[in-house]
């Protein structure tokens, strides 16, 4: 029984890890340089008023798909990006690179 609940969870903990590894951070920086910066700061900090500083965490505790979806739909005076990128992965690899900013 040991051996088996050993290997489900070794299972799930490698599930967990390639989905955490997914996202292209080094894409995301790219990203975010091209399409945030400009509002957000270069290292997040937020230049433009009412944006949240990512130095500080600030919106970035919430889950990925809800971080996804305010990139995709706008938020406040953030217009919507959907249909801006490529594939829905460059979304993720976006939110991989904003994390780094903690």
């Amino acid at each position: 029984m040991k051996k088996v609940v050993f290997i489900l969870l070794l299972a799930l903990l490698s599930s967990v890890a390639t989905v955490a590894s997914a996202a292209d951070v080094f894409k995301g920086q790219k990203l975010y340089k091209l399409h945030c910066a400009g509002c957000h700061g270069i290292t997040g900090e937020g230049v433009m008023p009412g944006m949240p500083d990512f130095s500080q965490g600030v919106g970035l505790f919430a889950n990925d798909n809800a971080i996804a979806a305010s990139i995709r739909n706008g938020v406040g005076t953030m217009p919507g990006f959907a249909g801006l990128f490529a594939k829905e992965d460059d979304v993720y690899d976006l939110i991989a690179y904003i994390r780094s900013f903690l």
